[in-house]
């Protein structure tokens, strides 16, 4: 049976009480809530300070590459994005922090996934 990542000890796994939730955390929370009543089934909304440390070119081309694709291993992934596989899983594992991928075991691989059918960054207002 595949072993499922689990969350880093700061990753929120519950959304907040809207009188709990900090003005950033319920903006974020509203936008999630409206794109899902738009028909997206699964929103993710990073913060606009994550979006700055997570999102840089090589890790854009790992989020297009596993929405096209489904690949096997890391290894395959960073042969099709004609990469260094220690690289790609370095980036793997940033995006695997902040919950935008998931790793699964399979055997000795480790299969990357992404975990939202939606990713948007925090609007500047």
């Amino acid at each position: 049976m595949p072993e499922t990542k689990e969350p880093p000890e700061w990753a929120v796994t519950e959304r907040p009480s809207e009188g709990d939730a900090s003005p950033e955390v319920a903006r974020r929370e509203m936008l999630a809530d409206a794109l899902t009543g738009a028909g997206y089934r699964d929103v993710y909304v990073l913060a606009r300070e994550d979006a700055r440390q997570v999102l840089d070119e090589h890790r854009g081309a790992i989020l297009d590459y596993l929405r096209d694709n489904e690949v096997g291993s890391v290894s395959e992934l960073a042969d099709a994005l004609d990469r260094d596989t220690g690289n790609v899983s370095r980036d793997l594992q940033v995006l695997a922090d902040y919950g935008i991928v998931n790793m699964t075991a399979n055997g000795r691989a480790k299969v990357p996934e992404l975990v939202h059918e939606l990713v948007v960054v925090e609007p500047l207002y």
